[in-house]
């Protein structure tokens, strides 16, 4: 079972990280993770996820 995380989470992340494109927030989209897990499980895996993304498109 997913639980999908809209803009609001993304809103979020971007106050507490590096500033992060307005294009790579529009390419995560949806942020889909396991139901049975913590909020911070979850923004753990999120920052992760754009740490991930963002040195990809540095290179």
């Amino acid at each position: 079972m997913t639980a999908c995380w809209h803009a609001a989470i993304f809103n979020i992340m971007r106050k507490v990280t590096v500033r992060i494109s307005d294009e790579l927030f529009k390419k995560l989209g949806h942020y889909c993770v396991d139901a049975d897990k913590s909020i911070n499980e979850v923004i753990t895996d999120l920052l992760e996820k754009l740490l991930s993304e963002g040195k990809k498109t540095k290179r």
